[in-house]
């Protein structure tokens, strides 16, 4: 018999280059059970990573895994539980976009295949703020999609 070691997509740690260790407090992570949307965004992801092709006209559509593990990381990273379901769609040459919507606003997540990932606040259309993910502070990760779910204007 062959031993094997089960994993959970939400709670896998991928290696980033970045001169701090991340500490991840799982206590107040979300998880599939509590939050809904993260088993939709993780299966929709492992459907994406499962099912990308180059399709003529459109370009590579394939997640390479690093994407994908970047996008884990970000989805498990949140500790907000009552969000929408998300849109996740591949990008050409291998990127990938997560985006949350609540009326007029939304928040854009981009992966790109060198590893770096960007998140944009957007409300009417207009993108308002963006800036770099910094996955070694969970904190910031939510902190745009606390933005959007304030139903202030």
């Amino acid at each position: 018999m062959i031993p094997f070691v089960a994993t959970h997509a939400a709670l896998e740690l991928p290696e980033f280059s970045c001169s701090q260790p991340r500490q991840v407090h799982l206590e107040k992570m979300a998880t599939s059970d509590s939050a809904p949307w993260l088993y939709a965004a993780l299966s929709q992801l492992r459907d994406l990573e499962n099912n990308g092709a180059v399709i003529r006209g459109l370009g590579d559509l394939r997640i390479p895994e690093a994407t994908a593990t970047s996008a884990r990381m970000l989805l498990s990273l949140i500790d907000i539980i009552d969000l929408p379901v998300p849109d996740i769609a591949p990008v050409s040459g291998g990127g990938l976009s997560i985006v949350w919507s609540m009326g007029p606003k939304e928040v854009k997540f981009s992966f790109y295949p060198n590893d770096q990932a960007r998140y944009f606040e957007i409300a009417n259309d207009e993108i308002l703020h963006d800036g770099q993910v910094n996955f070694a502070i969970p904190k910031q990760v939510s902190e745009p999609l606390r933005w959007m779910s304030d139903r202030r204007p």
